[in-house]
């Protein structure tokens, strides 16, 4: 008998409204944060042997070329740590 009752609250038709009604709530939040003027970026790039890499930073962008045979984090999280980095690059960036 519970098994009966059960399949008649989750029927098909049930649970797409379930599901629209989620969609609906979510949605406007989904669409208020895309559009935020808060631009997305990562808190640090990976910058590969003898490569060149534009670098997004709080006051706009840097181009950092690497001419040395290892890899190296750019770290742009914060000013300071892109200040920190720009001041004292590792050999040959």
């Amino acid at each position: 008998m519970k098994l009966n009752l059960l399949r008649k609250q989750f029927n098909k038709r049930n649970l797409l409204l379930l599901f629209v009604i989620i969609f609906l709530s979510i949605a406007p939040a989904l669409i208020i944060q895309a559009s935020s003027n808060d631009v997305i970026q990562p808190d640090s790039y990976r910058l590969y042997a003898t490569t060149t890499k534009n670098v997004l930073i709080k006051r706009g962008t840097s181009t950092v070329i690497n001419r040395s045979d290892k890899d190296y984090l750019i770290p742009n999280k914060t000013t300071p740590e892109w200040d920190s980095f720009a001041k004292n690059p590792p050999k040959y960036v």
